[in-house]
């Protein structure tokens, strides 16, 4: 509570829980650290935004740290099992739609007239947040793993005389 309100008000509990359902992987059972700051940082910058309780410009440091409080809490408190328990199936059937609903939109860019508009690092699953997060330097070696894994299937990558087939 903050001058007798809830911090976060609901509004901004919202905004974190929309958040985390568009950026859930479906295979993830516990968030890593890395992952829990990003989401902390996320909702301070969408906070600070939105300009009810704090901004960038007049601060509430009383209620960004309740909110970045409620991040840490929420994702890897004494609650937060209990949270991720039922959040994980609800994420899991929106991955699955999200999954669906981005396959359909890569298919409609690719086969509308005009060029495609790609962006480096997004050739997997892009579950990022706005800047500073979608800024992160792209992992090629993640990328790398997977494409040797699809050698056998794709031909040999390094003949440059190989071709491609499709079965």
């Amino acid at each position: 509570m903050i001058d007798g309100s809830p911090a976060p008000d609901r509004g901004d509990e919202y905004i974190f829980y929309q958040s985390l359902a568009g950026t859930w992987p479906a295979d993830t059972q516990e968030p890593d650290l890395d992952y829990v700051e990003r989401i902390r940082q996320f909702m301070l910058k969408a906070i600070k935004e939105k300009k009810l309780h704090t901004s960038w410009i007049n601060p509430s440091e009383a209620y960004d740290r309740a909110m970045a409080d409620f991040v840490r809490r929420t994702l890897t408190g004494t609650r937060a099992k209990r949270f991720l328990g039922g959040f994980r199936s609800f994420a899991k059937r929106v991955a699955w739609l999200g999954m669906v609903n981005s396959l359909a939109q890569v298919v409609l860019k690719i086969a509308s007239p005009g060029v495609p508009d790609f962006y480096q690092g997004t050739e997997l699953w892009d579950l990022n947040l706005v800047d500073p997060d979608n800024r992160r330097p792209v992992n090629y070696h993640q990328r790398r793993q997977i494409l040797y894994k699809l050698e056998p299937v794709l031909g040999d990558l390094n003949d440059p005389n190989a071709h491609l087939s499709v079965v």
